[in-house]
């Protein structure tokens, strides 16, 4: 735990929050550049961090057994024939903008640092998955 300080709307209250989101945290760079493309550390980033009314936990296992099992319902793996190795057969899109008739994505009034939106794409199944939150802070 930490002395609480509030980034773009949501309370950093501890070590963890801090490292995943500000850059002048001691322990930003515990994730390189290429850790945090990865989508697996979107999940995390997004599990972590929650929504406007998040109850935080202070112990990191349920976070990461959540993550492991948005991860394994939201891409698709299928062993390669001739190295016999798993391949991730999902395309995962993230979504940052878009107007329609009746409005944009993420309104103006949502956090545009923790509202999301990722198309997971499944090709062979001919499937789309979206995860959408459009953040919004309480205070």
């Amino acid at each position: 735990q930490v002395l609480r300080r509030f980034v773009d709307g949501v309370p950093l209250s501890d070590e963890l929050r801090k490292m995943l989101v500000m850059e002048e945290s001691e322990h930003f760079e515990e994730f390189s550049e290429e850790e945090r493309r990865e989508f697996i550390f979107h999940i995390f980033l997004r599990v972590c961090m929650g929504g406007g009314m998040c109850q935080y936990e202070d112990d990191i296992r349920p976070y990461l057994e959540t993550v492991k099992g948005l991860y394994k319902d939201l891409v698709s793996v299928q062993k390669n024939p001739s190295t016999k190795a798993l391949e991730v057969t999902s395309f995962v899109y993230q979504l940052e903008e878009a107007e329609g008739e009746f409005g944009s994505l993420f309104p103006d009034c949502a956090s545009r640092q923790h509202s999301f939106c990722y198309l997971v794409v499944e090709p062979t199944k001919r499937h789309v998955t979206i995860w959408y939150l459009s953040h919004m802070t309480l205070f």
